[in-house]
C-alpha cells in the first residue's frame, strides 16, 4: 500500500501519537507499511498532518519546498519559557498603550526572507539531541542556537481584540518556521511580550483541511474505504517537473542507469518560484510512463536522466 493521507490532528496529541494510532489501524487489517509525516505539529496545535504510507515515504523530503499556512492567536502582555501559553509564564506586562497601527506596522516587518532563532523548547537537534531535552534539564545552550533563514510568503491580521490583548492572524511560510517565535518576536518589538495561544495548520502544499479526516473517523473505515481515500504520491509534487519515458526505458530507470536525452520527453519544467534554500530537490522531475508514476529523477549537465527516488518496483511492471 502506497499513498498519502491527510489527518486533522486534535489538540493534546503529538504527531507521533497520530502515527502510532494510524499504524495500529493498519495492523488490524494486516498491513505493516512504513509511515511518516511531512511536518511536526506541537501537541497544543491542531490541523493538517500529511502522512505518507509505504513507498510514498520516499518523497517526504520533497515536501520541504512546500508552503504551509497556519491560523494563529497570540496574546499580548505575557512571555513564557516555551513561547506559548502552555509554558511557565515569565513576565506579565501592561499593553493598554498599544495602538492598532503599532501592531500592523510590526506585522509588516515579518514578510519575505527573514532570520529567526528557533525556540529553546523545540525538536531541532543540537549535538544529536533535541533542544527541548537541554531546556528541560536546565542546560544553557542559547548561545549555540544559530539563526536560520525562513520565508514568510504572507502574514495577514484577521482580528485584533485589544480588550483581551489577542491578535488573530494567518501566516503562509516555509519549512522551519516557528510561529510561536513570530509571536514572541512581535511581542518584544511592541514592548509588551506575547505568547502563542492557539495554532491550527490549514494547508500544506496543495493539501488543505478539506482533504483531512479525524483519526477516529479513519479508524472506523474498512480497508477498501481506506485505500479509496489515499492520494497518489505524485499528487503532492506539484513543484517538480514532469518527464515521460518509453516503456523500454523503465528497467534502466529502476536500475539507476542513465537515460539519454533522445529517450525521454520533458512535459513540464520544475517550478522555482519563491524557494530560496531548498537545495537540489526543486530541480527534480517526476518520471512517468504513460500515466504510471515511476519515481523522481534528475537531468544532469549532459542532459542525461537518472533516478533519484524509485517508487515502482519490478513486481509492479
Amino acid at each position: 500500500m502506497n499513498g498519502i493521507i491527510n489527518i486533522d490532528k486534535e489538540k493534546g496529541w503529538t504527531s507521533q501519537d497520530v502515527l502510532s494510532k494510524l499504524k495500529n489501524t493498519l495492523k488490524k487489517h494486516g498491513i505493516r507499511e512504513k509511515i511518516g509525516h511531512t511536518g511536526t505539529l506541537d501537541p497544543m496545535a491542531t490541523g493538517l498532518l500529511t502522512i505518507c504510507i509505504g513507498k510514498a515515504t520516499r518523497i517526504i523530503e520533497y515536501f520541504d519546498g512546500d508552503i504551509k499556512t497556519y491560523q494563529c492567536t497570540m496574546e499580548l502582555g505575557k512571555t513564557s519559557d516555551t513561547l506559548d501559553i502552555t509554558g511557565e509564564i515569565l513576565s506579565q506586562t501592561d499593553y493598554s498603550n498599544i495602538k492598532i497601527l503599532d501592531i500592523r506596522n510590526a506585522f509588516d516587518r515579518y514578510k519575505g526572507v527573514i532570520e529567526q532563532i528557533p525556540p529553546r523548547y523545540s525538536a531541532l537537534k543540537y549535538n544529536g539531541k533535541p533542544l527541548y531535552e537541554y531546556a528541560r534539564r536546565g542546560i544553557e545552550i542559547d548561545s549555540s542556537i544559530k539563526k536560520r533563514r525562513i520565508y514568510i510568503k504572507d502574514i495577514i491580521i484577521t482580528n485584533i481584540d485589544l480588550n483581551h490583548g489577542e491578535i488573530e492572524f494567518e501566516v503562509s511560510c516555509s519549512k522551519g518556521t516557528y510561529i510561536r517565535t513570530i509571536c514572541d518576536d512581535i511581542g518584544r518589538e511592541l514592548g509588551t511580550g506575547a505568547v502563542m495561544k492557539d495554532l491550527r495548520r490549514i494547508s500544506n502544499g496543495i493539501f488543505s483541511l478539506k482533504d483531512a479526516m479525524k483519526i477516529d473517523e479513519i479508524s472506523s473505515l474498512s480497508i477498501d474505504e481506506f485505500k479509496s481515500i489515499l492520494d497518489s504520491p505524485d499528487k503532492a509534487l506539484v513543484n517538480l517537473g514532469s518527464v515521460l519515458i518509453d516503456e523500454e526505458e523503465i528497467i534502466k530507470f529502476i536500475n539507476g542507469n542513465f537515460i539519454d536525452k533522445d529517450k525521454y520527453e520533458i512535459i513540464k519544467e520544475p517550478k522555482r518560484e519563491y524557494y530560496y534554500e531548498v537545495g537540489d530537490n526543486m530541480f527534480s522531475y517526476k518520471i512517468f510512463n504513460d500515466d504510471t508514476f515511476l519515481g523522481i529523477g534528475k537531468i544532469d549537465d549532459n542532459s542525461a536522466l537518472k533516478a533519484k527516488k524509485v517508487i515502482i518496483g519490478y513486481d509492479d511492471i
